[in-house]
C-alpha cells in the first residue's frame, strides 16, 4: 500500500434493502480489516450487495426494496487522508474552475420510494466526484470492488495469449460488468484465469527481451499460490501434443499435474488471486463475500495475508464464517449482523461495544470467532460428549459451538455465568445424570432453566437399546434375532449389577456422612489436626453403616433393576462385554461407530432421549 493513500469507509447504513431491515456500521475508518459474521439468513451478503448497488449505480428499484416499508435508503461515508484530499483538489483545479476545486463532503445517500417509483441521490460534492468514471480512471484510490460469494472462475486446458486482456480499458470493462452483475441472485462469471496467466507471462517475456523493467505479476501470483497451498504454479510451456502452451502444478513431492486438476478449493483460491490482482488498486476498498468458500481449513490459514500481498488496498471488508479468518480481526473490527427485529433497532453489533459480552467470553474461554459464527452455544461436560453429539446430530449442531466445560460442576458454573451476562446467541447446558435420584434431577431442572439432564448415566447409554444394536448387527451381516440381542444385552448388564450397588452405596454414605471441612482463621497445623480427627470419626461412622446401607441399596436396585438397569450401568463396560460376545466389529469403538451410523440412517431406532434433546435444541433456537 502506498504511503498516505488510505481511503476507507467511515460509516455505512442500509435500511430496508431486500432482507436487511436496518444495519449501520460506524467508526470503521481506523480499521484496515473489517469482518462481518452472524447467523445464516440475517442478510450479511446483502450488505455488500447494497453497497455495490450504491457505488456501482446499479440499484434495481422496487426489486431491491425490502418488506419493511415503502422506502429504501443506502448511505455511505468515506474517510480520506490529507494527501488524498490534496490530490483531489489538484485534480479538480485542472478539470473545474479553481473556485470549485475543494470537495469537503465525502458522503452520499440513495433514497428510493416504491410508491412514487422515484430514486433520489443526495450526494456531497466530494462523493459525487469520486463516483465519476473520469476521476476513477485518474486516481485509483477511488475504487470499491466487490467479489460476491456466487462466483465462477473458469480454467482452460488450452490457454490463448491476448495482451489486450491486460489493458486498462479491459480492466474497466470487467469492473463495470462485475458491478452490473452484482445482484444477490446473479452469478459473477469471470474470464478465463488461464488466458490471463498466459498473457501475464508473455508480457513479462516481451519486456524482458526489450530490456524494459516491469513488475512480474505472474511471479507474484506464483509466490502467493505457493505460500497458501505449498504447490508451485509453473510458467506456460510448449506442449508437443497440442498447439497450445500448458500451465501445470508442481507438488512438493515433485509430481506434476495439469492446472485444471486442482481441487475446487484451490481453483477458487487461484481465482481470487486473479481477481484481486486484476483489479488491484493503489488504495481503494475491497469487499469479499466468504473468501473461504470451498477452501479446506488448512488453506484458510494463510489466505488473508496472501490476499493482502496481492492487493494494494487500504481497507478490506470480509463476510466470513471461518474461525481462522474471524480471529484475524480485533474486537474493534469484528461485527455481528443479527436477525431483523421489530422497530428501529440496529442489526449490527460491534464486539468492542459490549464489554459484558467480552468479559463473558473471557471467563468461558470462548473466542469472538466461535461466537460470531455460531447459531447456538452448547455447553457439555467432556470431549467424548462433544464427539458423539457432533456425529449423532450433524445437522442440528452444524452451526453450534460446543464448549467443553470439563465436568458436571463446571457445566453448572457456566450456566450461572451465562445467566448473568448476554451472550448474543441461544445457549443450552447438558450434563450426565450419573447416579442422581429423580428428586435430585428435578431440583437441578428447577434451579437451572437452560439445563438438559440426560435421562441415563452417560451419553453412551443411548446405545443400550436392543432394537438399535440388532439393527447395527444385521446391517453388518451378523445373523441374530432381536430376542437374542436383548438377552445378551441384559446378561452383560446384570454382570455389572454389583458395581452399581457398590457405587450407589458409596454415594449414599457420602451423603449421609459428609466429610468435615478444614477450619479457617486458626493455626493451620491445629486446623489440620482437628480435620483429621473429625475425618476419622466420619470414616468410622461410614464403616459401621456400610453393611446396612449396602443391604438397603441392594434391595432397591434388585426391585427396580428390570426397568432401570440401562439408567445405572456403565455403558462403556456393557458395550465392551457385548462386543466380546458377538465379535462382529474390529473393536468396541468401531461397534459404537456402527451404532451411531444406524441412528443417523434409520429413524426407527433413534433413542427417545436423543429425540428429546433435538426438541430441546430446536426450542432453544426458536
Amino acid at each position: 500500500m502506498r504511503s498516505g493513500e488510505t481511503v476507507r469507509i467511515s460509516f455505512l447504513e442500509v435500511i430496508n434493502y431486500r432482507g436487511v431491515r436496518h444495519a449501520r456500521f460506524e467508526g470503521t475508518e481506523a480499521e484496515p480489516l473489517v469482518v462481518v459474521s452472524g447467523q445464516n439468513g440475517t442478510g450479511k451478503s446483502l450488505i455488500f450487495h447494497a453497497l455495490n448497488a450504491f457505488w456501482g449505480r446499479v440499484f434495481r428499484g422496487a426489486e431491491d426494496t425490502g418488506p419493511w416499508g415503502d422506502t429504501t435508503s443506502i448511505e455511505l461515508g468515506l474517510s480520506l487522508t490529507e494527501e488524498e484530499r490534496e490530490a483531489i483538489k489538484t485534480w479538480g483545479s485542472h478539470v473545474h474552475s479553481p473556485e470549485t476545486a475543494g470537495y469537503p463532503e465525502f458522503t452520499g445517500k440513495l433514497v428510493y420510494s416504491r410508491s412514487k417509483g422515484r430514486r433520489t441521490d443526495e450526494m456531497g460534492r466530494g462523493m459525487h466526484l469520486l463516483q465519476t468514471d473520469l476521476f476513477k480512471d485518474s486516481l485509483p484510490f477511488a475504487t470499491i470492488d466487490f467479489l460476491p460469494a456466487v462466483r465462477y472462475f473458469p480454467l482452460s486446458s488450452e490457454p490463448s495469449v491476448d495482451l489486450a486482456l491486460l489493458s486498462d480499458e479491459r480492466v474497466r470493462q470487467e469492473r463495470r460488468q462485475i458491478n452490473q452483475r452484482g445482484g444477490p441472485n446473479d452469478l459473477a462469471n469471470f474470464p478465463s484465469i488461464t488466458n490471463y496467466l498466459a498473457a501475464l507471462d508473455y508480457e513479462h517475456l516481451l519486456n524482458d527481451r526489450e530490456g524494459v523493467e516491469d513488475e512480474d505479476v505472474y511471479a507474484l501470483i506464483q509466490d502467493a499460490f505457493k505460500s497458501a497451498t505449498g504447490k508451485q504454479l509453473t510458467r506456460p510451456k510448449p506442449d508437443p501434443g497440442s498447439a497450445y502452451p500448458k500451465i501445470k502444478i508442481k507438488l512438493p513431492n515433485g509430481h506434476v499435474h495439469p492446472l485444471e486438476a486442482l481441487s475446487s478449493g484451490e481453483q477458487g483460491m487461484l481465482g481470487m488471486m486473479y481477481y484481486i490482482r486484476r483489479l488491484s488498486a493503489s488504495g481503494g476498498i475491497l469487499l469479499i463475500d466468504e473468501p473461504e468458500l470451498h477452501l479446506h481449513p488448512s488453506l484458510q490459514a494463510g489466505l488473508f495475508s496472501t490476499l493482502q500481498n496481492l492487493a494494494e488496498r487500504s481497507q478490506v471488508w470480509m463476510i466470513t464464517h471461518s474461525p481462522k479468518l474471524l480471529s484475524l480481526a480485533p474486537n474493534t473490527a469484528a461485527f455481528q449482523l443479527q436477525s431483523p427485529a421489530i422497530g428501529e433497532e440496529n442489526q449490527v453489533r460491534r464486539l468492542q461495544d459490549e464489554p459484558s459480552r467480552q468479559a463473558l467470553m473471557s471467563e468461558l474461554g470462548i473466542t469472538a470467532a466461535a461466537l460470531l459464527q455460531s447459531d447456538l452455544l452448547l455447553v457439555l461436560e467432556g470431549e467424548t460428549d462433544a464427539k458423539w453429539l457432533r456425529e449423532l446430530l450433524p445437522v442440528e449442531l452444524g452451526r453450534a459451538h460446543l464448549l467443553v466445560a470439563g465436568s458436571g460442576k463446571e457445566v453448572l458454573a457456566a450456566h450461572r455465568t451465562l445467566e448473568g451476562s448476554p451472550v448474543g446467541i441461544p445457549w443450552l447446558c447438558v450434563i450426565d445424570r450419573d447416579l442422581m435420584s429423580d428428586a435430585e434431577v428435578d431440583g437441578l431442572k428447577r434451579r437451572y432453566g437452560n439445563l438438559h439432564v440426560w435421562p441415563f448415566r452417560e451419553i453412551e447409554s443411548l446405545f443400550l437399546s436392543g432394537d438399535l444394536i440388532h439393527s447395527a448387527l444385521q446391517n453388518a451381516g451378523f445373523q441374530v434375532t432381536l430376542a437374542e440381542v436383548e438377552r445378551e444385552l441384559e446378561s452383560c448388564a446384570l454382570g455389572l449389577q454389583d458395581d452399581v450397588i457398590y457405587e450407589k452405596t458409596l454415594e449414599r454414605l457420602s451423603k449421609d456422612y459428609p466429610a468435615p471441612s478444614v477450619e479457617r482463621g486458626v493455626n493451620k497445623y491445629d486446623a489440620q489436626e482437628k480435620y483429621l480427627r473429625d475425618y476419622s470419626v466420619v470414616a468410622a461412622q461410614k464403616a459401621d453403616a456400610l453393611a446396612s446401607v449396602q443391604g438397603e441399596v441392594k434391595k432397591q436396585i434388585d426391585s427396580q433393576w428390570a426397568l432401570q438397569w440401562n439408567q445405572w450401568v456403565d455403558p462403556k463396560a456393557v458395550l465392551g462385554r457385548l462386543h466380546s460376545k458377538f465379535r462382529c466389529f474390529a473393536n468396541p469403538m468401531a461397534f459404537k461407530d456402527a451404532l451411531t451410523a444406524r441412528i443417523r440412517l434409520d429413524g426407527s431406532v433413534e433413542p427417545p432421549a436423543l429425540a428429546e434433546l433435538k426438541v430441546r435444541i430446536l426450542g432453544s433456537l426458536t
